[in-house]
């Protein structure tokens, strides 16, 4: 089986990426089942290599079966792609190099004014008792700071592991959305059986920003949206 990873900066698209390709008969993407945690359950000696008093597994052996094993035994699809969507996956990128080196990784990018927008919707959401799965936070330079170490993070993985890396811009994906699925069957080497239907069209409205926030916004990111022609 390939695997692939879905990673990128929250509100970017990641779960609509998700979706989009479990729409295909022989993909199976979890969400945010996080592979970084369950080596950590599977092997903690990897991750605690100064001796423990708690029993460890000592498997040195190839992770990859482990993972196909769960995936092909929790589906009835003939699977041939396995993976799962998390964006912290960004700040792990050295490790899932060193237990899956064949994986394929999707970066999901959008503009930072409709990511922070989206955030700062879901933390007023959050500090009223709607959304209890999001922080109530509201420091736009911490915000900031999220969009610019997932895209960091991304550069830097990108130099070295181009042939299996796909930079993903969300407004491609919603403005072109026949073409973005060619570009991405293509990359994957898979059949391009994917249904547009869960691809969401339409510009984002950026009601929760605030002149004060657009301006905190570019301060903090300006140089990252011109590399990137965002607006």
């Amino acid at each position: 089986m390939k695997i692939v990873f879905i990673s990128g900066a929250q509100r970017a698209g990641t779960t609509m990426l998700e979706e989009l390709l479990n729409t295909h008969p022989k993909f199976m993407i979890t969400h945010e089942l996080d592979w970084m945690h369950m080596l950590k359950n599977i092997n903690g000696a990897l991750f605690h290599p100064r001796h423990t008093s708690r029993r460890v597994l000592q498997y040195k052996g190839n992770y990859v079966p482990i993972f196909e094993e769960l995936y092909r035994q929790s589906s009835i699809k003939k699977l041939e792609f396995i993976g799962d969507k998390l964006p912290g996956y960004a700040d792990n990128y050295s490790l899932l190099l060193k237990f899956f080196p064949e994986a394929k990784h999707i970066f999901c990018l959008r503009n930072p004014l409709d990511v922070l927008n989206s955030m700062i919707s879901r933390a007023y959401d959050s500090q009223i008792g709607l959304d209890r799965g999001w922080e109530p936070e509201l420091d736009i330079n911490k915000l900031c700071g999220k969009w610019k170490s997932a895209y960091e993070s991304m550069v830097r993985f990108r130099k070295n592991n181009e042939s299996n890396f796909l930079l993903m811009k969300y407004e491609d994906m919603t403005a072109m959305p026949d073409k973005f699925v060619l570009s991405l069957a293509e990359f994957l080497g898979a059949e391009p059986s994917f249904e547009l239907k869960k691809v969401q069209k339409g510009k984002t409205a950026r009601e929760f920003l605030d002149e004060s926030a657009k301006s905190c916004i570019l301060q903090n990111l300006g140089k990252y949206m011109r590399d990137e022609k965002y607006e």
